[in-house]
């Protein structure tokens, strides 16, 4: 599962998965990611960090509530407490 407020990195993202054989669901605010994630139950989802409402942490936060699913942060954020904190969300 592709989560990310941009229409364009969703996008590109979704093509180049699904050319390599990936079943992708894509999701563009946080409420419709965990919605999905608990219907689907995704083995792996790629969740951007900076998003309006809910952010990439506590999405990261409620998936992880919900079930054993893989995350990748996507940000471009490079700031050491960032790094610190998006691990410790786990």
């Amino acid at each position: 599962m592709l989560v990310d407020d941009e229409p364009n990195i969703l996008q590109f993202l979704e093509m180049g998965l699904q050319e390599e054989g990936f079943e992708v669901l894509t999701a563009q605010d946080g409420m419709t990611a965990v919605t999905l994630a608990k219907q689907f139950q995704p083995h792996l989802v790629i969740l951007d960090v900076m998003m309006p409402g809910m952010d990439g942490f506590e999405v990261c936060r409620m998936l992880k509530k919900t079930g054993n699913v893989a995350i990748i942060m996507l940000t471009a954020k490079d700031e050491v407490d960032d790094r610190v904190k998006g691990s410790t969300v786990f």
